[in-house]
Formats: structure tokens, C-alpha cells, sequence
């Protein structure tokens, strides 16, 4: 799995992308609207720390079915009231939710990532690590150990590095974008 740098970063630049022709909402709400969906999946992680035996990481809230489930929900909270923009907000929704399971398929390494959920649990695993290792544990202590340990940090740093330039890239070609008339 990334971190929740990687993660968090990669669901902003997607969002970034998105937020025009999806007509999503910007500033803080958009913000914390991105990285909620795209931080949404590892909630599995802490329902294995607290539940030991009954959740497994890479389940099924890291399939496309939930991607479009939790990208669905968001999107009427954001087109509410203005059903017409339903449609595209639920595809670049479902997209911010979707960078989460990408990125842990691009690791290459770790429990397979569920795509097809629930017609197969089949996980699946890029042949190339496209994005560096991050570590999880399965209890609250683990995870809270994590925030000292050396090979976590260099991850985080790395993702930074990937992440921060394509967010700054999808927000620049976002600017450009604007209609006349709008600040």
C-alpha cells in the first residue's frame, strides 16, 4: 500500500484534474472531498487493528465496486439539488476513489488489490513497482510506530517527490481551463 501521502496526494491531483469538467466544488470542501475518497479504503486497515481475524487489507473496499459506491454517495452530496450534474460528478468521484486501489496495485508487492469484487476475490498486483513500499500494521500501536520508522519516512518522501510535482501540474493546467468572466 502507499502512504497516506501517497495516497493523499495522488487523490488531490486527480481531483485537481477533474474538478472543471466534473463540475466538483473547489477550495476546503474540495479538498477535504478528495482526500476523505481517496483515503476512504484503508479504512480496512484500522477495522483490522480493531478486529482482528474478521477484515483483511486489499478487501473489498479497495474494488472498483466500492470506488463507484463511495464516488456515488459524494456525488449526491455534491449535486444536490442540481441533479443534472450527477453524472459527471459521480465519474471524477468514483476516479479520486479509484486512485487508492491504483496505487497499491502500481506497489507490485503486498496482498493483491481486488478489482472485480464481488464477481471474483482474485487480487491482482502490478509485475512492476511503479510506486514505493509502504508498511501497515495490524494494530493501533503498529500503526502509531510507523510515524518513526526509517523505510515509512523514505516512502513518504518518495511519494512526495512523485506526488507533489503532477499535483502542481494538474492544478496549473487547471487554471488554465477557467472560463472568461470567472476569478
Amino acid at each position: 500500500m502507499s502512504s497516506v501521502v501517497g495516497h493523499g496526494l495522488a487523490g488531490l491531483a486527480v481531483y485537481q484534474a477533474l474538478k472543471r469538467p466534473c463540475r466538483l466544488p473547489g477550495k476546503t470542501p474540495g479538498v477535504l472531498l478528495a482526500l476523505g475518497l481517496s483515503l476512504l479504503p484503508d479504512l480496512d486497515v484500522a477495522a483490522l487493528a480493531l478486529w482482528p481475524g474478521v477484515f483483511h487489507h486489499r478487501g473489498f473496499t479497495h474494488s472498483l465496486v466500492f470506488a463507484l459506491l463511495a464516488g456515488g454517495v459524494a456525488a449526491v452530496a455534491v449535486a444536490w439539488r442540481r441533479w443534472e450534474n450527477l453524472p459527471r460528478a459521480w465519474l471524477g468521484l468514483s476516479l479520486v476513489a479509484a486512485s487508492h486501489p491504483l496505487l497499491d496495485y502500481l506497489m507490485g508487492c503486498g496482498p493483491g488489490v481486488p478489482w472485480l469484487w464481488p464477481l471474483s476475490g482474485e487480487g491482482f498486483l502490478s509485475p512492476v513497482q511503479v510506486v514505493p513500499t509502504a508498511y501497515y500494521s495490524r494494530t493501533l500501536g503498529g500503526l502509531w510506530g510507523l510515524l518513526s520508522h526509517g523505510p515509512t519516512l523514505r516512502g513518504m518522501a518518495q511519494e512526495a517527490a512523485i506526488f507533489l510535482p503532477l499535483l502542481g501540474l494538474a492544478w496549473w493546467l487547471g487554471r488554465g481551463s477557467k472560463r472568461k468572466g470567472e476569478a
